[in-house]
């Protein structure tokens, strides 16, 4: 059985790849160097560090960078096709006058211990910025936009660009997409998946306080529309719903739930199909997918997962 958590410690902002019967984790660094640790496993209980996607000091610089800056949120991904695994990432300057427009870059590597490629600038619109490998070899970024005018919802919606990997460029502008499934707002970490006819797209909402969650949207075009799951967020410390899109304070203490073991939980990812654990039974947080949802046979409150 998976007692949680499996990566004691820092190690925030966690997205799961998987090759075959291997798993991954990489995790944000912020200012810290060596940057994006990844962790390796073959049953989800015990974990690794295998590796660093980040070993060039100079590239990024994140000398001088004040606390909680530099690296955030790194996708880790696994093409298939190309049998090689790509990370995404953006490194954070400065968020003075709220400005989160972040530089994202991607890297490679055909061993996920290295070594990785030089970093390949993709733009600069918003933050945790993913990848999603397409069947027909096509390749798409989505990244959260921010919004820095007055009036208008912060953050802003989800939008999602063409990665062309033979020139190493995006293909045209990136497009809105998706303004949330809930209305807890502060919508961010997206995560695009394909499985069958559908493309999932993971998020983050509520503010990464106490009234974060993770939510799940489908549609069967990688440009949208795409429909909310009607159950409702897959992952929450706070089950109760309200209207916050006019607040863009992250934190949210009000929603404490003193019920929940794990506080705060929301960013997240998903590795499909799961492993088979035994004595993993029925938890919902191990279903892969059930009547086309991700997770939709369970909600999962984090007051479960201090649980075994």
């Amino acid at each position: 059985m998976i007692r949680n958590p499996i990566l004691p410690g820092f190690n925030p902002d966690p997205c799961i790849c998987r090759k075959g019967d291997d798993l991954y984790i990489a995790v944000s660094s912020f200012e810290w160097f060596p940057g994006i640790p990844i962790y390796h496993s073959r049953d989800m209980k015990h974990w690794e560090l295998c590796a660093h996607a980040l070993t060039n000091a100079e590239d990024p610089d994140l000398k001088g960078l004040p606390s909680a800056k530099g690296i955030w949120a790194p996708c880790l991904t696994y093409c298939e096709a190309e049998d090689l695994f790509y990370v995404v990432y953006g490194v954070m300057n400065s968020m003075n006058a709220r400005y989160f427009d972040i530089d994202n870059y991607v890297i490679t590597a055909r061993d996920v211990r290295g070594p990785w490629s030089e970093p390949v600038y993709l733009h600069s619109s918003g933050f945790d910025a993913s990848m999603l490998h397409d069947t027909d070899g096509r390749k798409y970024v989505v990244a959260l936009e921010w919004e820095t005018r007055d009036g208008y919802e912060k953050p802003g919606p989800i939008s999602v660009v063409e990665y062309d990997p033979a020139v190493r460029k995006v293909v045209g502008l990136p497009r809105r997409i998706w303004r949330g499934a809930t209305d807890r707002g502060c919508i961010e970490a997206p995560h695009l998946t394909r499985h069958g006819d559908y493309y999932y797209l993971m998020c983050a909402e509520g503010g990464t306080g106490y009234y974060h969650c993770a939510t799940m949207a489908r549609s069967k075009s990688v440009w949208g529309p795409y429909e909310a799951d009607p159950q409702g967020p897959v992952l929450t410390s706070q089950p109760a719903e309200a209207n916050e899109r006019a607040d863009w304070d992250h934190l949210k203490p009000h929603y404490f739930n003193p019920d929940s073991y794990l506080q705060k939980s929301g960013h997240a990812s998903y590795a499909h199909p799961l492993p088979v654990h035994p004595g993993a039974g029925d938890r919902p947080a191990e279903r892969a997918l059930d009547r086309g949802w991700v997770a939709a046979a369970g909600r999962v409150h984090a007051r479960e997962l201090g649980r075994g």
